[in-house]
Protein backbone atom coordinates (compact mmCIF):
# COMPACT_ATOMS: atom_id res chain seq x y z
CA UNK A 1 0.00 0.00 0.00
CA UNK A 2 2.81 2.39 0.90
CA UNK A 3 4.50 1.58 -2.42
CA UNK A 4 1.30 2.31 -4.35
CA UNK A 5 0.84 5.56 -2.41
CA UNK A 6 4.47 6.55 -3.12
CA UNK A 7 3.98 5.81 -6.83
CA UNK A 8 0.79 7.92 -6.88
CA UNK A 9 2.62 10.80 -5.19
CA UNK A 10 5.43 10.51 -7.75
CA UNK A 11 2.92 10.56 -10.63
CA UNK A 12 1.13 13.61 -9.17
CA UNK A 13 4.45 15.45 -8.75
CA UNK A 14 5.42 14.58 -12.35
CA UNK A 15 2.05 15.82 -13.64
CA UNK A 16 2.44 19.07 -11.72
CA UNK A 17 5.94 19.53 -13.12
CA UNK A 18 4.66 18.88 -16.64
CA UNK A 19 1.81 21.34 -16.12
CA UNK A 20 4.22 24.00 -14.83
CA UNK A 21 6.53 23.35 -17.77
CA UNK A 22 3.63 23.57 -20.22
CA UNK A 23 2.31 26.80 -18.72
CA UNK A 24 5.80 28.33 -18.83
CA UNK A 25 6.04 27.68 -22.59
CA UNK A 26 4.34 29.86 -25.19
CA UNK A 27 1.94 29.02 -27.99
CA UNK A 28 4.01 31.23 -30.30
CA UNK A 29 7.50 29.79 -30.75
CA UNK A 30 8.91 32.44 -33.09
CA UNK A 31 8.12 34.84 -35.92
CA UNK A 32 9.97 35.72 -39.08
CA UNK A 33 9.82 39.49 -39.68
CA UNK A 34 11.42 40.98 -42.79
CA UNK A 35 13.50 37.82 -43.08
CA UNK A 36 14.72 38.01 -39.47
CA UNK A 37 13.71 35.08 -37.26
CA UNK A 38 12.86 36.22 -33.72
CA UNK A 39 12.02 33.83 -30.88
CA UNK A 40 8.78 34.54 -29.00
CA UNK A 41 10.54 35.55 -25.79
CA UNK A 42 12.35 38.36 -27.63
CA UNK A 43 9.59 39.50 -29.97
CA UNK A 44 7.70 41.89 -27.67
CA UNK A 45 9.18 45.37 -28.02
CA UNK A 46 11.56 44.27 -30.78
CA UNK A 47 12.50 46.84 -33.47
CA UNK A 48 13.13 45.77 -37.07
CA UNK A 49 14.39 48.08 -39.80
CA UNK A 50 12.89 47.69 -43.27
CA UNK A 51 14.10 49.12 -46.57
CA UNK A 52 10.86 48.10 -48.28
CA UNK A 53 7.42 49.72 -48.27
CA UNK A 54 5.87 46.44 -47.03
CA UNK A 55 6.92 43.80 -44.52
CA UNK A 56 6.39 40.06 -44.36
CA UNK A 57 5.48 38.46 -41.00
CA UNK A 58 5.41 34.66 -40.65
CA UNK A 59 4.20 33.20 -37.31
CA UNK A 60 5.30 29.81 -35.95
CA UNK A 61 3.27 28.19 -33.17
CA UNK A 62 3.39 25.05 -31.06
CA UNK A 63 -0.42 24.89 -30.83
CA UNK A 64 -1.79 24.35 -34.32
CA UNK A 65 -5.38 24.87 -33.14
CA UNK A 66 -4.68 28.42 -31.95
CA UNK A 67 -6.07 31.49 -33.72
CA UNK A 68 -3.44 33.94 -34.97
CA UNK A 69 -4.05 37.58 -35.84
CA UNK A 70 -1.59 40.21 -37.03
CA UNK A 71 -2.91 43.76 -36.73
CA UNK A 72 -6.40 42.28 -36.50
CA UNK A 73 -6.01 40.19 -39.69
CA UNK A 74 -6.23 36.41 -39.41
CA UNK A 75 -2.92 34.74 -40.19
CA UNK A 76 -2.00 31.13 -40.95
CA UNK A 77 0.80 29.31 -39.18
CA UNK A 78 4.02 29.17 -41.22
CA UNK A 79 2.55 31.33 -43.99
CA UNK A 80 3.77 34.92 -44.53
CA UNK A 81 1.38 37.84 -44.18
CA UNK A 82 2.36 41.07 -45.93
CA UNK A 83 1.85 44.36 -44.08
CA UNK A 84 1.88 47.77 -45.78
CA UNK A 85 4.23 50.18 -44.01
CA UNK A 86 4.05 53.91 -43.49
CA UNK A 87 7.21 55.99 -43.50
CA UNK A 88 8.65 55.98 -39.99
CA UNK A 89 7.60 53.75 -37.11
CA UNK A 90 4.93 51.07 -37.61
CA UNK A 91 3.54 49.25 -34.56
CA UNK A 92 2.60 45.61 -35.20
CA UNK A 93 0.34 43.55 -32.94
CA UNK A 94 0.55 39.76 -33.09
CA UNK A 95 -1.94 37.78 -31.00
CA UNK A 96 -2.16 34.01 -30.50
CA UNK A 97 -5.29 32.71 -28.72
CA UNK A 98 -6.91 29.41 -27.88
CA UNK A 99 -9.90 29.39 -25.53
CA UNK A 100 -9.03 31.26 -22.34
CA UNK A 101 -5.33 31.38 -23.23
CA UNK A 102 -4.06 34.43 -25.10
CA UNK A 103 -0.63 35.85 -25.92
CA UNK A 104 -0.04 39.34 -27.26
CA UNK A 105 3.19 40.63 -28.79
CA UNK A 106 3.79 44.23 -29.84
CA UNK A 107 6.83 44.99 -31.97
CA UNK A 108 7.89 47.73 -34.36
CA UNK A 109 8.95 47.90 -37.99
CA UNK A 110 10.74 51.10 -38.98
CA UNK A 111 10.56 52.02 -42.65
CA UNK A 112 13.04 54.66 -43.82
CA UNK A 113 12.65 55.85 -47.38
CA UNK A 114 16.31 55.16 -48.18
CA UNK A 115 16.83 55.01 -51.95
CA UNK A 116 14.06 56.32 -54.23
CA UNK A 117 14.31 55.38 -57.90
CA UNK A 118 12.87 57.58 -60.63
CA UNK A 119 10.46 54.78 -61.61
CA UNK A 120 8.82 54.80 -58.15
CA UNK A 121 5.08 55.66 -58.20
CA UNK A 122 5.73 58.43 -55.65
CA UNK A 123 8.00 60.33 -58.06
CA UNK A 124 6.10 63.02 -59.94
CA UNK A 125 6.89 63.50 -63.66
CA UNK A 126 5.71 66.36 -65.86
CA UNK A 127 6.06 66.08 -69.63
CA UNK A 128 7.36 63.11 -71.58
CA UNK A 129 10.09 60.96 -69.98
CA UNK A 130 11.28 57.53 -71.13
CA UNK A 131 13.60 54.76 -69.87
CA UNK A 132 17.25 55.11 -70.89
CA UNK A 133 19.94 52.53 -71.63
CA UNK A 134 22.16 54.48 -69.20
CA UNK A 135 21.41 52.43 -66.11
CA UNK A 136 22.08 53.42 -62.51
CA UNK A 137 23.66 51.51 -59.63
CA UNK A 138 22.94 47.77 -59.80
CA UNK A 139 21.16 48.25 -63.13
CA UNK A 140 18.39 50.44 -61.72
CA UNK A 141 16.15 52.43 -64.08
CA UNK A 142 17.19 55.78 -65.51
CA UNK A 143 14.80 58.12 -67.33
CA UNK A 144 15.55 60.92 -69.81
CA UNK A 145 13.47 63.76 -71.22
CA UNK A 146 12.09 62.91 -74.66
CA UNK A 147 12.48 65.78 -77.14
CA UNK A 148 11.76 65.80 -80.85
CA UNK A 149 14.25 68.56 -81.64
CA UNK A 150 17.16 69.11 -79.28
CA UNK A 151 17.73 72.66 -80.47
CA UNK A 152 14.08 73.58 -79.93
CA UNK A 153 13.13 71.61 -76.80
CA UNK A 154 9.78 71.97 -75.08
CA UNK A 155 9.60 73.70 -71.73
CA UNK A 156 7.98 72.27 -68.62
CA UNK A 157 9.53 68.81 -68.36
CA UNK A 158 10.32 68.16 -64.72
CA UNK A 159 10.71 65.44 -62.08
CA UNK A 160 10.02 65.84 -58.37
CA UNK A 161 11.29 63.36 -55.76
CA UNK A 162 9.06 63.94 -52.67
CA UNK A 163 10.65 63.35 -49.26
CA UNK A 164 8.13 62.30 -46.60
CA UNK A 165 10.50 61.78 -43.69
CA UNK A 166 11.25 64.27 -40.94
CA UNK A 167 14.76 64.83 -39.72
CA UNK A 168 18.27 66.02 -40.49
CA UNK A 169 19.54 64.05 -43.48
CA UNK A 170 22.20 64.02 -46.14
CA UNK A 171 20.73 63.94 -49.65
CA UNK A 172 22.55 62.08 -52.43
CA UNK A 173 21.70 61.70 -56.11
CA UNK A 174 23.11 59.08 -58.46
CA UNK A 175 24.61 60.59 -61.62
CA UNK A 176 24.29 58.20 -64.57
CA UNK A 177 26.27 58.52 -67.80
CA UNK A 178 25.09 61.18 -70.23
CA UNK A 179 25.08 64.14 -67.83
CA UNK A 180 28.31 65.77 -68.97
CA UNK A 181 27.29 69.43 -69.12
CA UNK A 182 24.46 71.64 -67.90
CA UNK A 183 21.73 72.02 -70.54
CA UNK A 184 20.44 75.56 -70.97
CA UNK A 185 17.49 76.08 -68.64
CA UNK A 186 18.15 72.93 -66.59
CA UNK A 187 18.12 73.05 -62.79
CA UNK A 188 18.16 70.88 -59.66
CA UNK A 189 16.72 72.39 -56.48
CA UNK A 190 16.26 70.99 -52.97
CA UNK A 191 13.25 72.16 -50.94
CA UNK A 192 13.52 71.53 -47.20
CA UNK A 193 11.80 73.15 -44.24
CA UNK A 194 10.52 76.10 -46.27
CA UNK A 195 13.91 76.84 -47.90
CA UNK A 196 15.07 76.14 -51.47
CA UNK A 197 18.70 75.46 -52.42
CA UNK A 198 20.02 75.32 -56.01
CA UNK A 199 22.31 72.29 -56.42
CA UNK A 200 22.61 72.30 -60.22
CA UNK A 201 26.36 72.99 -60.25
CA UNK A 202 27.01 70.35 -57.57
CA UNK A 203 25.28 67.67 -59.65
CA UNK A 204 26.90 68.43 -63.00
CA UNK A 205 30.40 68.90 -61.52
CA UNK A 206 30.23 65.42 -59.98
CA UNK A 207 31.58 62.25 -61.57
CA UNK A 208 29.25 60.12 -63.71
CA UNK A 209 28.55 56.67 -62.31
CA UNK A 210 28.71 57.80 -58.68
CA UNK A 211 26.57 59.17 -55.83
CA UNK A 212 26.77 62.95 -55.53
CA UNK A 213 26.30 64.53 -52.09
CA UNK A 214 23.86 67.44 -52.49
CA UNK A 215 24.23 68.56 -48.87
CA UNK A 216 22.58 68.15 -45.46
CA UNK A 217 19.02 69.37 -44.94
CA UNK A 218 16.30 69.35 -42.31
CA UNK A 219 13.19 67.90 -43.95
CA UNK A 220 9.83 68.55 -42.30
CA UNK A 221 7.59 66.24 -44.41
CA UNK A 222 5.98 69.26 -46.03
CA UNK A 223 4.22 68.56 -49.34
CA UNK A 224 6.87 70.58 -51.20
CA UNK A 225 9.90 68.98 -49.54
CA UNK A 226 12.15 67.05 -51.91
CA UNK A 227 14.35 67.36 -54.99
CA UNK A 228 12.96 69.02 -58.12
CA UNK A 229 14.70 68.58 -61.49
CA UNK A 230 13.82 70.72 -64.50
CA UNK A 231 14.99 69.62 -67.96
CA UNK A 232 16.44 72.27 -70.25
CA UNK A 233 17.14 72.39 -73.97
CA UNK A 234 19.11 69.15 -74.03
CA UNK A 235 18.93 65.67 -72.58
CA UNK A 236 19.17 65.10 -68.84
CA UNK A 237 19.35 61.61 -67.28
CA UNK A 238 17.71 61.00 -63.90
CA UNK A 239 18.18 57.86 -61.80
CA UNK A 240 17.81 57.79 -57.98
CA UNK A 241 18.17 59.78 -54.79
CA UNK A 242 19.30 58.44 -51.41
CA UNK A 243 18.71 59.70 -47.86
CA UNK A 244 21.19 59.14 -45.04
CA UNK A 245 20.17 60.12 -41.51
CA UNK A 246 22.92 62.12 -39.84
CA UNK A 247 21.31 61.65 -36.43
CA UNK A 248 20.01 58.45 -34.90
CA UNK A 249 16.30 59.27 -35.15
CA UNK A 250 13.85 58.07 -37.76
CA UNK A 251 10.69 60.06 -37.26
CA UNK A 252 7.05 59.82 -38.32
CA UNK A 253 5.12 63.02 -38.99
CA UNK A 254 3.16 64.32 -35.97
CA UNK A 255 -0.57 63.58 -35.92
CA UNK A 256 -2.83 66.46 -34.91
CA UNK A 257 -6.28 65.68 -33.48
CA UNK A 258 -9.07 68.25 -33.37
CA UNK A 259 -12.29 67.25 -31.64
CA UNK A 260 -14.79 68.74 -29.19
CA UNK A 261 -13.32 72.19 -29.89
CA UNK A 262 -9.86 71.14 -28.64
CA UNK A 263 -6.51 70.41 -30.24
CA UNK A 264 -3.75 67.96 -29.30
CA UNK A 265 -0.78 66.27 -30.95
CA UNK A 266 1.06 62.98 -30.85
CA UNK A 267 3.91 61.27 -32.65
CA UNK A 268 6.12 58.20 -32.51
CA UNK A 269 9.78 57.92 -33.44
CA UNK A 270 12.59 55.43 -33.24
CA UNK A 271 15.96 56.17 -31.62
CA UNK A 272 18.75 53.74 -32.42
CA UNK A 273 20.93 54.61 -29.43
CA UNK A 274 19.71 54.26 -25.86
CA UNK A 275 19.15 57.54 -24.08
CA UNK A 276 16.63 60.20 -23.23
CA UNK A 277 14.83 61.57 -26.32
CA UNK A 278 16.03 64.94 -27.60
CA UNK A 279 12.74 65.67 -29.36
CA UNK A 280 9.74 67.54 -28.01
CA UNK A 281 6.43 68.14 -29.76
CA UNK A 282 4.87 71.55 -29.10
CA UNK A 283 1.62 73.29 -30.06
CA UNK A 284 1.98 77.06 -29.80
CA UNK A 285 -1.11 79.27 -29.55
CA UNK A 286 -1.11 82.85 -30.85
CA UNK A 287 -3.90 85.34 -30.13
CA UNK A 288 -5.58 87.66 -32.64
CA UNK A 289 -2.70 90.12 -32.26
CA UNK A 290 -0.09 87.45 -33.04
CA UNK A 291 1.15 87.23 -29.46
CA UNK A 292 2.07 83.88 -27.92
CA UNK A 293 -0.67 83.07 -25.40
CA UNK A 294 -0.26 79.36 -24.61
CA UNK A 295 1.91 76.31 -25.25
CA UNK A 296 0.83 72.67 -25.15
CA UNK A 297 3.96 70.84 -24.10
CA UNK A 298 4.86 67.16 -24.47
CA UNK A 299 4.27 64.59 -21.76
CA UNK A 300 4.32 60.83 -21.26
CA UNK A 301 7.48 59.84 -23.11
CA UNK A 302 7.59 56.04 -23.15
CA UNK A 303 10.67 54.05 -24.01
CA UNK A 304 10.15 50.56 -25.41
CA UNK A 305 12.73 48.90 -27.64
CA UNK A 306 13.98 52.25 -28.93
CA UNK A 307 10.50 53.59 -29.69
CA UNK A 308 9.22 56.79 -28.12
CA UNK A 309 5.57 57.82 -27.96
CA UNK A 310 5.09 61.55 -27.49
CA UNK A 311 1.81 63.36 -26.80
CA UNK A 312 0.87 66.94 -25.99
CA UNK A 313 -1.62 68.37 -23.56
CA UNK A 314 -5.11 69.00 -24.92
CA UNK A 315 -5.95 72.68 -25.17
CA UNK A 316 -9.16 74.45 -26.22
CA UNK A 317 -9.59 76.15 -29.59
CA UNK A 318 -10.42 79.86 -29.66
CA UNK A 319 -11.94 81.71 -32.59
CA UNK A 320 -9.43 83.83 -34.51
CA UNK A 321 -6.41 82.29 -32.81
CA UNK A 322 -3.50 80.67 -34.71
CA UNK A 323 -2.15 77.24 -33.75
CA UNK A 324 1.32 76.18 -34.91
CA UNK A 325 2.94 72.78 -34.46
CA UNK A 326 6.67 72.65 -33.72
CA UNK A 327 9.22 69.89 -33.29
CA UNK A 328 11.87 71.02 -30.83
CA UNK A 329 15.29 69.47 -31.13
CA UNK A 330 18.03 70.39 -28.67
CA UNK A 331 20.57 70.38 -31.51
CA UNK A 332 18.50 72.21 -34.10
CA UNK A 333 16.51 74.62 -31.95
CA UNK A 334 12.81 75.03 -32.76
CA UNK A 335 11.74 73.92 -36.23
CA UNK A 336 8.14 74.45 -37.44
CA UNK A 337 6.58 71.26 -38.81
CA UNK A 338 3.47 72.90 -40.21
CA UNK A 339 1.23 75.85 -39.45
CA UNK A 340 -2.46 75.21 -38.78
CA UNK A 341 -4.89 78.09 -38.94
CA UNK A 342 -8.34 77.99 -37.31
Amino acid sequence: MKKIFAVLISVIILLIQLQISASASTMLTSASVCGENIVATELDGHVILSSEKSASVTPYVSDYTANITINGIYAIEEEPLNIALNTGVNKVNLTVANGSLSETYNFYIVYATGTINVSSPSVEKTGLWAPSINKGENGSNTFYNVIADVSNAEDGKSIHFPIEEIGLMELFIYKPDGNSSIPSGASLKVSAGGKTTDVTDIFFSGECGSWINLGTYYFAADSTDGLSIVAGTNYIFVNSIKLVHTKDTIISKPKITIENNTISGEMTYYKKSVGYPALTLIIAVYDTEGRLSDIASTFGNQYEGGVFDLATETIPLSSGYTYKVFLWDSFLNIIPINAILY
